[in-house]
């Protein structure tokens, strides 16, 4: 009998061991519920943040001491390096003429037999006293082009010097470079710290409580899946939509390309570290800019629907994030520095929708601190934000070069023209 139920033990066990071999555990997906949580952290962290304001800016101000300094030690190796090219470039030329000098008189001494020339001339003399004078005059010559050659080689070696010196004042330039952007970097906890755009925890905390409210207005309850739950609406008001169905928020209106976000203008500004022209700090632009005059309508790159917009930041004005899936792959996309926002959230746009006006200059959009001139941020990153994930810093991990997928004219000048929104010009 025992034996028995023994048997059947192994059998159930091996039964159980077998089904979790057959059936893996599923990694859970994050809810809607979970993104409600998440939120309510980070209001408590933006609280603590709050009360522990004073220390953080110790710090900061700390590290921006260390910055200063630090630009000042590459403002100054920038300013050697230059000034040693123009020394090199003064010594080559100098270099250059004592050259010819030499070669002048080598070429009058040696017009005849090479060194022989100075015994003919001084043999040549019509009496003693010529033929001392003439000895005289040889000697001075000889000297003379003895004393060009030491002065010629002179040149060059210390052109070699000094153009090794400024080979090193490089290299030294660039681990400064290096130094610098670290530094910069333990501005704060976050990667927002040094960027060109920055997000206030207070926004994030109101365009994440935005996204919640759309997506729970798109149908999604508190326990499905973000990336899959609701279903976006149909395209209203435009001619030339993503279609009159509505589509799995998921999916979205499938695109196949994208378009530059103004019809005309040119690229003033590319995607990378920099120093920032309005702060000074050197800073990652996470964004390609470009400008034109006027009155300039800003249009989404693809079609997709509106996940966040932001009115008045203190830093990068007011701002547009909109979601896109594009042959199958998910995008979001960012217009900041906007005079004017024409679209909300949730709603759906396709390439020909308005979705605002550039701005950026300082005389009306005086809110914006992080703008003096008027010009377009359009910043592109990989996955949906605020609905895959919802930080900004996230958000900034995710961003990549804008020319990797949009097509934007390429001279290596200071700036790209462009005169529609495809063509290569």
């Amino acid at each position: 009998m025992k034996q028995g139920m023994k048997l059947i033990s192994c059998i159930m066990i091996s039964m159980i061991a077998l089904t979790f071999c057959l059936y893996p555990k599923q990694v859970q997906a994050e809810t809607l519920g979970d993104v409600k949580k998440k939120l309510a952290q980070l209001e408590k962290e933006y609280a603590e943040q709050e009360a522990d304001a004073n220390q953080t800016k110790d710090k900061i101000n700390t590290n921006n001491q260390t910055v200063e300094q630090l630009k000042k030690e590459v403002s100054q190796l920038q300013s050697d390096i230059k000034k040693l090219q123009n020394e090199i470039e003064e010594l080559n030329k100098k270099a250059d003429k004592k050259n010819e000098e030499v070669k002048k008189v080598i070429n009058f001494v040696q017009v005849s037999n090479g060194e022989n020339a100075y015994l003919e001339y001084a043999f040549g003399a019509q009496d003693f006293t010529d033929f001392i004078y003439r000895i005289s005059v040889s000697e001075q010559v000889s000297d003379y082009n003895d004393q060009l050659i030491k002065e010629y080689n002179k040149m060059v070696k210390e052109s070699e010097k000094k153009q090794k010196e400024m080979d090193e004042k490089q290299k030294s330039l660039t681990e400064k470079q290096k130094e610098l952007e670290e530094e910069t970097k333990k501005l704060g906890e976050h990667l927002t710290e040094v960027t060109d755009i920055k997000m206030s925890t207070k926004d994030e905390i109101e365009m994440q409580k935005e996204a919640i409210a759309m997506l729970e207005k798109l149908g999604c309850k508190d326990n499905e899946d973000t990336k899959t739950c609701g279903r976006v609406p149909p395209v209203t008001g435009n001619t030339g939509g993503p279609g009159t169905g509505s589509n799995p928020i998921g999916q979205l209106p499938a695109g196949t390309s994208f378009l530059r976000p103004i019809i005309e203008g040119y690229v003033t500004s590319e995607y990378g570290y920099r120093l920032n022209p309005v702060t000074g700090n050197y800073e990652l632009h996470e964004a390609l800019d470009m400008s034109q005059k006027g009155t300039v309508p800003i249009y989404p790159a693809a079609d997709g629907i509106v996940i966040g917009t932001r009115n008045r930041s203190s830093c990068g004005g007011n701002m547009i994030f909109i979601i896109h899936t594009v042959n199958g792959k998910k995008y979001t996309t960012e217009y900041a520095h906007l005079r004017r926002i024409d679209v909300s959230v949730g709603q759906v746009v396709t390439q020909n929708t308005q979705i605002g006006i550039m701005g950026g200059d300082k005389n009306s959009e005086w809110w914006d601190n992080c703008s003096n001139v008027q010009h377009l941020h359009f910043g592109i990153a990989n996955g949906h934000y605020l609905k895959d994930y919802m930080s900004w810093n996230t958000f900034i991990a995710n961003t990549y070069d804008p020319r990797k997928t949009v097509n934007f004219p390429w001279s290596g000048g200071a700036t790209d023209y462009f005169k529609d929104r495809t063509t290569m010009y």
